[in-house]
């Protein structure tokens, strides 16, 4: 896998136009309801700017017991503003809320945060011109972890030895796992702060799988015995079976949003370690006989979906069916497991089942790309603002602090191993059947060259899906044409 390459700042603009319709990223914006009197945050698919500014002055006072005993590393920082850029949802917003706990655990120190929360169409969009234009507008940036290596490749990232003390740092890295810190560390440096991270997993209702009557249905009509199916065509199989609609039951349900579809079934849930696209050569295999039957997969498991599936997402349409009972099945990030799980939020707690992402056989891996984010610092930012950056990251890596993220149930699953194995926080999770399957599947991340361009390609690949849903073109026909037009933008836009 080769590096990501700079582009110019014509590309920049270009694709700062092209990512109009593309949503939320792979669990970033994320939405499940949180404990009260923790974090609260703004539903997903909504575009909401804000900026909260909170001015203190003075010295350091003794913290309360949530946050660390000891005081940041220097009391003598000067009056200083620390501008955030996120996009919205749980995990980067929770980095906002601790701006308050920061603030209220130190009224003494100088520093002023500015937490702009946005769409991501609108952060990508403002992180370009700043990247661009090389203006300090923001100080932190809530940074994907599979994004971080384009982002150092832009000149853009300050590295954290930079910033931090080498023991802290050390000893943040020493507790994730291993396979984040090829994706944070680059050329012996790194570039991010990891908080969470997750992949994508079929859920199922153990209930209906497990009954007696049901499975023995299921062999009558299958002639194999019923499972959560590991293989492309068991996943329609069951599909089938399941769905009632007399009994407002649907064996599972497919996105039909462009970006949800993009970043779910179709692209994410399968390409982990496919490079689908080879940038350099402006060549793509996205119409290979593997996603060929990809695409007459989803559309089987289209006809089975539920009424309004055509404009449904993960927040507003397949994970409220899911926890309502309405579905068999339902392939999606990690995210929901603490709703699901959560019996007043969920009329399925305890009966849920998590289970691979089915595949095209039983002997190819299942495939999906796993993802993360955390907090990175520009390097526009002036000394002052770096100096402030270390006061405030220093206290946010600090076990209290760390723990108490993870408490409030919007980390699925916090990046620290050794906080996820406290008995506070593992006691609430529940997280080992997501362990195992990471480590199962490896922990796969997308093509790194192709996360530049991807932007272009999200509602083509929507309607091209919908043209073999409707019957209009085959699914070879329909990869052909989207085929051409990833082709199309590649020679346009790439080196």
């Amino acid at each position: 896998m080769s590096e990501p390459k700079r582009v110019g700042r014509r590309t920049f603009l270009n694709y700062a136009i092209a990512v109009v319709a593309t949503g939320v990223i792979v669990g970033a914006a994320t939405y499940f309801a949180v404990p009260k009197g923790e974090v609260t945050v703004t539903a997903p698919g909504t575009t909401v700017t804000t900026t909260v500014t909170t001015t203190v002055t003075g010295t350091p006072t003794t913290p309360p017991t949530t946050s660390p005993t000891t005081s940041p590393t220097t009391t003598s920082i000067k009056p200083v503003t620390l501008a955030y850029l996120s996009e919205s949802g749980p995990e980067p917003e929770l980095v906002a809320e601790t701006f308050k706990w920061y603030n209220q655990a130190f009224p003494g120190v100088p520093i002023t945060f500015k937490p702009d929360i946005c769409d991501r169409t609108v952060s990508r969009q403002k992180y370009m011109g700043v990247i661009t234009e090389k203006r300090n507008d923001y100080q932190l940036y809530w940074c994907w972890v599979q994004w971080t290596r384009w982002f150092v490749a832009h000149d853009a990232l300050e590295p954290l030895e930079n910033i931090l003390p080498s023991n802290l740092l050390n000893k943040f890295k020493s507790a994730l796992p291993k396979w984040i810190i090829k994706f944070i560390e680059i050329d012996g440096k790194t570039y991010n702060l990891p908080i969470y991270y997750n992949s994508l997993c079929l859920f199922y209702r153990k209930d209906l799988f497990e009954d007696p009557k049901e499975k023995e249905n299921f062999k009558a009509k299958y002639g194999y015995e019923l499972r959560p199916p590991r293989t492309w065509k068991e996943w329609v199989d069951v599909a089938k079976f399941f769905t009632r609609p007399d009994k407002e039951l649907w064996g599972t349900t497919v996105d039909g949003k462009a970006w949800a579809f993009f970043y779910n079934e179709f692209i994410y849930g399968n390409v982990g370690k496919v490079d689908y696209v080879d940038v350099k050569n402006k060549t793509t295999t996205i119409n290979s006989p593997y996603f060929v039957q990809l695409f007459e997969t989803l559309a089987e498991l289209a006809k089975v979906s539920p009424p309004g599936w055509e404009e449904g997402d993960w927040f507003t349409f397949g994970d409220p069916m899911f926890a309502q009972g309405k579905l068999a099945m339902w392939h999606n990030w990690w995210y929901p497991w603490p709703t699901f799980q959560d019996p007043g939020k969920s009329k399925v707690a305890g009966k849920v089942g998590v289970a691979p992402t089915p595949t095209i056989d039983e002997s190819t891996i299942p495939n999906p790309a796993a993802s993360g984010g955390g907090v990175a610092v520009f390097k526009f930012a002036t000394e002052e603002q770096k100096m402030a950056a270390r006061e405030y990251l220093t206290w946010l890596l600090s076990d209290p602090i760390q723990e108490k993220m993870a408490l409030t149930g919007a980390l699925f699953l916090p990046s620290r191993v050794d906080i996820l194995q406290k008995p506070t926080v593992s006691s609430l999770l529940q997280a080992q059947p997501f362990l195992e399957l990471g480590e199962k599947l490896g922990w796969p991340l997308q093509n790194l060259d192709t996360l530049e361009y991807e932007a272009f390609w999200v509602d083509a690949s929507t309607e091209a899906f919908m043209k073999v849903v409707k019957g209009e073109m085959k699914a070879k026909e329909a990869l052909d044409w989207y085929a051409e037009y990833i082709v199309k933008t590649l020679r346009e836009h790439a080196p």
